[in-house]
């Protein structure tokens, strides 16, 4: 009889053991899902989206665009506000941007990626069209593109310096001179493009030309937005661009050729990019033709406006699946035209929110207007489901809660100086978790992670700590309880991790209920889902490396502090006897 006790106590330490590790695969798993279904997104709707014509404005008669090539100029990781601020201290970034028609007040579409910025400027869709939604993209875009409207105009595709290009469009590069990321990037890139420029053009031949330079996003990752370096290599890249505009004349090509220079995200000041701050989505458009009207303007305008813009200038039909609107001011064309291509926008955006229309909306006033309603229906499509599934496991934890808490008054005192107990390691392991994680600068946005191992390793470290921590203070508190036995503080720790788990998936429960637990289309709210992801990859850790550490940390802190008052004890006992028998 005697040991049933111990048996007791073992198979509760058994019982949550296994429900800890099981939340905790169940939160791994929902994690990974939610993480795969973000970088191998793909359109639910494509395949009505490729059975759509093109919308082709009316040209007014006589108009011919002024332009026989297109040259493409990304930087990469351009902080706008950055840029204007240093185009008052550098006259080469006021010369460069007093060029040609400078639009300030750009937005990326999110999240605000390298390869989700340049997919939405080339095909004038948002991420959820187009189907780039990460920088780990992988095959060809499927959607229509400039790229693809360019060839058809007989233009050669080239591109220099920027492999994702090449990724993207592959089946359309006549050319591409790819260069690796380093020292020197930009410059190589520019000298390839023009290289590549003059063995098309000297041959007789229009060409579509995107360089992209990569200096500014290195430097902003390596040294943060913001930084000396970054701001110098700001400098020194536009002043490669005023260098390489300059060869454009040397070699006849500027009467007929427009630069389009462009920006695929800002940098956070100190930190990254991929999240929602006005800084880092910010972007700019600088136009540089000769039907352009060098100035600043201040119109609004998002990434996927872009491409029809382009289309007008260049006198191109529109891009299939652009949902994208025509800036209007800053250009030297016929009003007509304006509204022609402002139109023919419209209707292209309209027909493509027509194919993804579940609802029978009326789209014939303002097609962006219904999008927004129709995405607003679809992403709480399964609320009420998902709703049920949250609120059952939280009602039985409180019906269990009320039914402990009316027991007898014995079991009662017994149960609040164990929930005290509890909560104080709780409170002591959620504590020194956000404590490290901060410290050692855990990312609380997309703007905030460079990378997803450092992500991983980050909340690994954090969740390691706070269990030592945790488990020390677990082991010291029953260490001064002579009732108290290890395995019943291995137990405590348990249940310690247990709740720890338990809080982690009641914090996502808001944005499952909201969203769902995998992205789609629409997309969610991505610094919720950024939060989602977070607190179901520390759940899983809790439950792999918290659970055992707490538990072991905590048993051991207990045996070696008794055997230390044992050992305490006795020694004053010998000490008294020694004292008696003088």
């Amino acid at each position: 009889m005697s040991s049933k006790p111990g048996f007791e106590s073992a198979v509760l330490l058994i019982a949550v053991a296994v429900s800890t590790v099981l939340l905790g695969y169940i939160s791994a798993t929902i994690s990974l899902n939610s993480y795969n279904s973000w970088i191998s997104y793909r359109n639910p709707y494509i395949d009505n989206l490729l059975e759509l014509n093109p919308e082709k404005p009316k040209i007014p008669n006589g108009y011919e665009s002024a332009y026989r090539n297109i040259i493409f100029i990304l930087y990469d990781g351009v902080n706008t506000n950055i840029l204007l601020d240093l185009a008052s201290k550098h006259e080469p970034i006021k010369r460069l941007l007093s060029m040609g028609a400078l639009y300030i007040n750009g937005l990326t579409n999110m999240p605000s990626y390298s390869l989700p910025g340049r997919a939405s400027i080339l095909t004038g869709s948002p991420p959820e069209i187009n189907e780039v939604s990460s920088n780990e993209f992988s095959g060809e875009i499927r959607v229509d593109s400039l790229v693809k409207i360019a060839k058809e105009n007989g233009l050669k595709i080239l591109c220099s310096g920027d492999s994702s290009i090449a990724r993207m469009f592959s089946s359309l590069i006549d050319s591409c001179i790819e260069i690796p990321d380093g020292a020197g990037h930009g410059s190589n890139a520019l000298a390839r493009g023009i290289d590549l420029l003059r063995s098309t053009v000297g041959n007789g031949e229009k060409a579509f030309l995107w360089i992209g330079i990569s200096d500014t996003d290195l430097m902003g990752h390596s040294s943060g937005g913001g930084s000396e370096e970054y701001n110098n290599t700001i400098v020194n890249i536009v002043e490669q661009t005023l260098s390489f505009i300059e060869e454009l004349e040397s070699i006849d090509m500027a009467r007929d050729t427009l630069i389009v220079i462009v920006n695929d995200h800002g940098f956070k000041r100190g930190g990254h990019h991929g999240g929602p701050e006005y800084e880092v989505r910010r972007v700019f458009a600088l136009f540089i033709g000769s039907n352009t009207v060098p100035g600043v303007y201040s119109e609004s305008f998002m990434q996927h406006d872009i491409a029809p813009t382009v289309s007008m200038l260049m006198g191109w039909r529109l891009p299939t699946h652009s949902m994208g609107r025509v800036l209007q001011s800053g250009f030297d064309v016929p009003e007509s035209l304006k509204e022609a291509y402002s139109e023919a926008s419209r209707e292209q955006a309209r027909s493509v929110i027509a194919s993804i229309d579940r609802f029978g909306l009326q789209l014939d006033s303002d097609p962006w207007a219904a999008y927004r309603e129709i995405a607003g229906r679809l992403y709480s499509d399964g609320y009420m489901y998902r709703s049920i599934y949250v609120v059952l496991p939280l009602a039985l934890t409180i019906l269990i809660a009320l039914y402990l808490a009316t027991q007898s008054s014995g079991v009662s005192q017994k149960l609040k100086a164990l929930l005290l107990e509890l909560a104080t390691a709780v409170a002591v392991f959620e504590g020194s978790y956000w404590i490290i994680y901060s410290l050692i600068g855990g990312p609380y946005s997309l703007s905030d992670l460079k990378s997803f191992n450092e992500f991983i390793t980050k909340i690994l470290a954090a969740t390691l700590v706070s269990s030592l921590v945790a488990g020390a203070c677990l082991g010291l508190i029953n260490t001064a309880n002579p009732t108290n036995r290890p395995l019943k503080t291995a137990i405590k720790a348990l249940l310690i991790a247990s709740v720890a788990l338990s809080l982690q998936l009641y914090y996502t429960a808001p944005l499952y209920i909201a969203y769902g637990p995998v992205v789609r289309f629409p997309f969610p709210d991505w610094s919720d889902a950024f939060m989602f992801f977070l607190s179901l990859t520390r759940g899983a850790y809790i439950a792999f490396i918290g659970l055992p550490v707490l538990a072991i940390t905590a048993s051991a802190i207990h045996i070696l502090g008794r055997s230390l008052l044992k050992f305490k004890g006795a020694y004053i006992c010998l000490d008294k006897q020694g004292s008696g028998h003088e």
